[in-house]
């Protein structure tokens, strides 16, 4: 039987988590300047067969499994392969990572850990690079306040847990190519804005999951991009709302319960959204 789209009451939706833990292997270092410092510098780790390399003026620590980054309103530009956790302490905010062909394999933790309360996490896809995060048991890139993706190269993330969980994510800008396989939800947020790029979600329980903060705030799911999603639980889950705006072209493949968990959808005119390949519309019950 065909299914249409349907405002429905929110669900409890259970969030299942593992755990497996490896350390990596222990590692040399080589560098014109030290692996900490304050003036530019281009470090380069081998570890067996993986090689990475980090350029920025920031300062930076690498060691027993962790890069630390440790300047506020830094970039730092990462490629190579790598299997240590990127973590950002709670008090450097505001930081750019340069994804330039880089593929980051973490085993037991987040991959990439901004633990901020403030500002927010800058993720930049480097034109013409691909790129791609993996983790076993966690979350792929989390933050304790805000994800922005722009850029115009691609990644792909295989996430044990979440591909993103954050308090705000945004698609902000560039045609950027962003895919998501993972055990629980795509994007896990108080607020999701997708403005640029084309998203595509495989596998997930659900790709987009928006609740309210402490205070009710949010819980909201907003749409102006390219969405493909296929083989999941549900497509959106949204305490609050889901807006499709302008120039959103949907496409919803093989969804096997309800499609949207919100008790508000708006479809504006400029909006595209097909389930197994029919235009939907929507109706309250």
């Amino acid at each position: 039987m065909k299914k249409s789209l349907k405002l429905f009451g929110l669900l409890s939706i259970l969030l299942l988590a593992g755990c497996a833990g490896n350390n990596p292997a222990s590692s040399t270092i080589s560098s014109a300047n030290s692996v900490n410092n304050s003036s530019s510098s281009q470090s380069s780790i081998s570890s067996e067969q993986k090689t990475y390399t980090i350029v920025s003026e920031g300062d930076y620590s690498d060691n027993e499994g962790i890069i630390e980054l440790k300047t506020s309103s830094a970039t730092y530009e990462l490629s190579g392969i790598c299997s240590r956790r990127i973590v950002i302490p709670e008090a450097y905010t505001k930081i750019t990572l340069v994804f330039n062909n880089f593929t980051l394999n973490v085993t037991d933790k987040k991959a990439i850990d901004y633990q901020s309360q403030d500002s927010k996490l800058v993720i930049s896809l480097k034109e013409g690079t691909t790129n791609s995060i993996t983790t076993n048991s966690k979350t792929a890139v989390g933050s304790e306040n805000n994800i922005e993706v722009i850029g115009d190269g691609s990644l792909n993330i295989d996430a044990g847990k979440n591909g993103f969980s954050c308090s705000n994510f945004t698609a902000v800008s560039g045609n950027h190519q962003v895919s998501i396989k993972a055990v629980e939800n795509g994007i896990e947020a108080k607020q999701i804005t997708m403005s640029s790029g084309t998203y595509s979600f495989l596998n997930c329980e659900v790709p987009f999951y928006a609740t309210k903060n402490s205070k009710g705030a949010k819980g909201t799911v907003e749409i102006a991009n390219t969405i493909n999603v296929n083989n999941v639980d549900n497509a959106i889950y949204a305490e609050t709302s889901v807006t499709f705006k302008p120039g959103a072209v949907v496409k919803l493949n093989s969804v096997k319960n309800e499609v949207i968990l919100s008790p508000s959808i708006v479809k504006e005119e400029g909006a595209s959204v097909t389930l197994d390949g029919t235009e939907q519309t929507f109706t309250q019950e």
